[in-house]
């Protein structure tokens, strides 16, 4: 019976030993397993998705970058880009205005990346104020730009139900020569939408610019 016993005895410490062994063999690989798999999640959650990218002119600068002459309407129904047309009998037609134009001093866009900012002044018609700035926040994408503006001054449309605002949309589009643009600026109210989509829902053309830098 003593034999039997530390012969159970010895066979419960060489089991004990073995399995020791092995749960320091096993974690020695665990880790080494687990400090690969960790290395490659790493390395896939690192993978950002590339960020967009948006046309630039060839001297590498944004595309809306610089400063340009601009003609718009009140009248977001008025198609203003008869006015890249060539001279009639001798009349610039830049330089020619109808009802309910007005003329913006130069606007200033800067594009970073897909994100577009400008500003302009806008005196008299059909601002409220002598001297009124305007600003645009948009995003570009393709040979387009898209976003809203803010008024620091109420300015009238006077073609639409509900007139008199303070910021409102754009959308605008480039020509292929990158030297000039066309598109709409406009208020976005209710009444406003509802009047566009009553009276000309695929207008775009009652603000155009031609670029002066």
């Amino acid at each position: 019976m003593k034999i039997s016993y530390y012969g159970i005895i010895a066979i419960l410490l060489v089991v004990t030993a073995v399995a020791l062994a092995g749960c320091t063999v096993n974690k020695s690989f665990g880790t080494s397993s687990a400090s690969s798999g960790s290395t490659g999640s790493g390395s896939s959650s690192s993978s950002a998705p590339a960020a967009a990218t948006c046309p630039t002119l060839s001297t590498g600068s944004g595309m809306w970058n610089g400063t340009w002459s601009t003609l718009a309407s009140t009248s977001k129904c008025s198609d203003e880009r008869g006015h890249f047309n060539p001279p009639v009998n001798g009349v610039d037609q830049w330089q020619a205005t109808n009802a309910g134009e007005f003329a913006m001093n130069p606007v200033s866009f800067t594009q970073k990346g897909c994100d577009v900012t400008g500003t302009v002044t806008v005196a008299g018609y059909p601002v409220s104020t002598p001297s009124c700035p305007i600003t645009f926040t948009g995003t570009a994408s393709g040979t387009g730009v898209t976003g809203t503006w803010k008024s620091y001054c109420i300015v009238g449309f006077g073609t639409q139900p509900d007139k008199q605002v303070e910021s409102g949309i754009f959308d605008l589009y480039m020509n292929p020569d990158n030297n000039g643009f066309a598109g709409s600026f406009t208020c976005d109210t209710p009444l406003c939408r509802q009047s566009i989509a009553d009276n000309c829902p695929n207008a775009n053309g009652n603000w155009v610019g031609k670029r002066l830098s």
